[in-house]
């Protein structure tokens, strides 16, 4: 039977509730307790040692938007057997990249940011959804920052900006070759960078979306795609990490439901 538990940082023993959540030592327990279905909603703190989101049907949810923050190695959502899960409102800031599985797994509303990771966060199976997060990396060589993104079936509502590449190797998309090309739906998204060189991404994205918003993102995302904005969407103050809009921002109300 699904239900509703808490988890909290470290390790000890607890019981799932509000006022005595488990221990992330505990998460085997509180993802059985949660069953298929169910949520486990992480308290505010610091979660170490990511390992795995992967219990069939689960909901790991932050209770509150980005106080929950996962660190330590390595991060899988999902799992390569095909168990899909749904993941919203953490912080991630793994120090290598975020794996993800499941054809019915959910990504929503997170805040990745990586220091220098090659594929910060990697599709590695084809899934349902990735929308509404944010997505920062602040590259100091060639890299490629999202892996095989073409498996995501949705992959709107996100920004993604990277940072920390001027005067340094092109970055690139995809698992070498694959880009957005896929026969996702690529929409609402903004794209953009500190690269005031406009080099920062060699492929051409903006070609396969649409209503998404481009700035300092590479020669070859200039122009192309359907409705789609090429020009600074104005975050509130990107250089210490704020990237709400201002209201000025020729992004408001410039996306599309259909």
């Amino acid at each position: 039977m699904a239900t509703t538990v808490y988890i909290q940082p470290g390790t000890g023993s607890g019981s799932g509730t509000l006022a005595s959540p488990y221990f992330y030592s505990e998460l085997a327990t509180a993802e059985t307790v949660a069953g298929s279905g169910g949520t486990i909603l992480f308290t505010d703190g610091t979660y170490n040692n990511a390992g795995n989101f992967d219990a069939s049907g689960v909901i790991y949810q932050s209770l509150n938007y980005k106080e929950a923050v996962v660190t330590g190695a390595q991060l899988t959502i999902g799992s390569s057997g095909g168990n899909s899960v749904t993941v919203k409102n953490f912080k991630i800031t793994t120090a290598d990249r975020t794996d993800v599985f499941g054809s019915a797994t959910i990504v929503q509303n997170c805040h990745f940011e990586y220091d220098n990771i090659n594929y910060g966060v990697w599709f590695r199976a084809a899934i349902a959804d990735f929308s509404n997060n944010v997505y920062i990396n602040n590259l100091t060589s060639s890299a490629n920052f999202i892996g095989s993104p073409g498996n995501a079936a949705i992959f709107s509502g996100n920004t993604v900006f990277i940072k920390g590449i001027n005067g340094r190797p092109t970055a690139s998309v995809g698992n070498n070759a694959p880009d957005f090309s896929g026969s996702n739906t690529i929409k609402n998204n903004i794209f953009s960078s500190d690269d005031t060189a406009n080099n920062v991404i060699s492929e051409s994205i903006s070609t396969h979306t649409n209503n998404c918003c481009f700035h300092q993102f590479g020669s070859s995302n200039t122009s192309g795609g359907t409705n789609n904005k090429f020009e600074d969407p104005l975050f509130v103050d990107s250089t210490n990490g704020d990237y709400r809009l201002r209201p000025t921002s020729p992004c408001i109300n410039a996306g599309t439901a259909s």
